[in-house]
């Protein structure tokens, strides 16, 4: 069964709603029109990749002040088209803590969202700030899983003042501080870390409750030494996460099948380590 961790709802309330202007300067660094489409096109997409299961990434974008950051229920909305394909990430607003921890609980409890999604730059929040403690407990007394972003991003790349956007929240040292401090919870690093894969890499090896999802980045720009860490030291540590619509999941897929590495670590990235990782079953 192919998993894949990380997809955006093509729908343009999650995909250029939020970003305003942002979403220009992120097309022309990937020489593409991001144009949004349905969620009717998008599992049409999926089933054209022979791809099984999805997780869709919800990211809230208040701190940005672009545009409309979308709601866990229309999360849920999307995820209730295809319920037996698809997954969901919630996402919280960071300004207020108290209403946070309850976002987190209602989406979970009552909306049966797979975990919790956060981006510490796009959120203008370093994950490892103290007023963060009561999330991830909450994380862990719901037994959800932490996807947040880590490494660069296209978001805000090229515009005045990168649009905001610091990358230095992203450094995966910071989730190195939390999962140090929450060994009971599960955390997914979102993307390859560049700049800091060497850092990734170590936090990967030394933290057992880290993992990193492939995304944002096509397999033929995987470093040697990422590569090596994939195949032959954490192999259980990795997922495929493409970034749907701005990475193509079957382009990514092709790609990965060339890379001389083990069939098991192609198997385990493609689904097997998902599976186990955030408890997906195979039915």
């Amino acid at each position: 069964m192919i998993i894949d961790t990380h997809a955006n709802p093509a729908t343009k309330e999650f995909l250029t709603d939020p970003y305003g202007d942002l979403v220009e300067f992120s097309s022309k660094f990937f020489r593409t029109t991001i144009t949004p489409s349905t969620i009717e096109h998008m599992l049409s997409d999926y089933s054209s990749f022979g791809i099984e299961r999805v997780v869709l990434h919800n990211v809230n974008t208040s701190h940005l002040k672009k545009g409309p950051s979308p709601t866990n229920e229309q999360l849920r909305t999307l995820l209730d088209k295809q319920p037996d394909r698809l997954l969901g990430l919630c996402a919280i607003d960071l300004a207020n803590f108290v209403s946070a921890q309850k976002q987190l609980e209602h989406a979970i409890s009552d909306l049966h969202c797979l975990g919790l999604k956060i981006s510490p730059m796009l959120q203008g929040i370093q994950p490892n700030d103290p007023a963060m403690n009561a999330i991830y407990d909450t994380c862990v007394k719901l037994q959800v899983p932490l996807f947040v972003d880590w490494g660069n991003s296209a978001i805000g790349i090229n515009a005045p003042g990168g649009g905001g956007v610091k990358l230095s929240l992203n450094n995966p040292m910071w989730i190195d501080d939390v999962a140090a401090e929450f060994p009971k919870l599960t955390i997914v690093g979102c993307h390859v870390a560049s700049p800091w894969v060497e850092e990734m890499l170590a936090v990967l090896m030394h933290k057992a409750n880290v993992f990193c999802v492939l995304s944002g980045w096509y397999p033929r720009m995987f470093s040697a030494e990422l590569i090596n860490y994939m195949d032959k030291r954490i192999r259980n540590k990795f997922m495929f996460g493409s970034e749907y619509p701005v990475i193509s999941p079957s382009r990514w897929i092709a790609e990965f099948q060339k890379l001389e590495i083990s069939q098991e670590t192609k198997d385990r990235v493609l689904g097997l380590n998902a599976q186990e990782i955030l408890k997906i079953s195979a039915s």
